[in-house]
């Protein structure tokens, strides 16, 4: 235990480090750091909500909430599985296939559906609030 905890400790930091900078955003009231500093949802919101509905066996939700949350589970295991493996080409194929999978449903979210779940509004975030504060209105 004690080899693990030297050999992950750089992990372990970070991830209490992340866990720190949550509970802060969640104490003043912000969920998701990008949407509360652009008042932009970023290219994976819902997710977290959607993997919850697939835990509950709620397909049609999880689906609503992102459309990816059926490929993300799969797409997972095998980039563990590829990066334990040392196959570098799998893992970055992957990899980028999925970013590209997710800002492309981001882009179509955001640009040609109305819906809850993905929100654009400059205005609501803290650059846009700071700017309102800063500059004078006409």
């Amino acid at each position: 235990m004690k080899h693990w905890f030297y050999r992950h400790k750089t992990h372990l930091g970070a991830c209490i480090a992340v866990i720190a900078f949550y509970a802060v955003l969640i104490a003043v009231g912000a969920t998701c750091p990008i949407k509360y500093v652009t008042g932009f949802s970023c290219p994976g919101c819902g997710m977290t909500r959607a993997m919850g509905a697939l835990l509950r066996l709620d397909v049609s939700a999880a689906l609503e909430l992102h459309p990816l949350s059926l490929i993300l589970p799969p797409v997972a295991v095998g980039m563990l599985y590829t990066h334990a493996t040392r196959r570098a080409r799998a893992f970055s194929a992957l990899l980028y296939g999925t970013a590209a999978a997710l800002v492309a449903v981001y882009l179509y979210r955001l640009l040609f559906l109305e819906q809850a779940v993905v929100v654009a509004d400059p205005d609501s975030g803290l650059i846009g609030r700071a700017l309102r504060a800063i500059l004078p209105t006409p």
